[in-house]
């Protein structure tokens, strides 16, 4: 059985993982969160480059 573990870090900077670490990525209202802050389309948008930078 695979074991889960969770981390808190900054969704916009996640340079703690390298590239393509992961073969999939669960967002649970990240983004809908983040989508209500003042800087939404910056911060949106640097999250999912994160995404798509470490998902294989």
């Amino acid at each position: 059985m695979r074991t889960f573990h969770s981390l808190q870090m900054d969704v916009r900077d996640m340079s703690f993982f390298g590239d393509e670490s992961f073969d999939c990525v669960f967002d649970k209202g990240t983004l809908d969160a983040m989508m209500c802050a003042d800087d939404a389309p910056h911060g949106a948008s640097k999250m999912l480059a994160e995404v798509a930078r470490f998902k294989t």
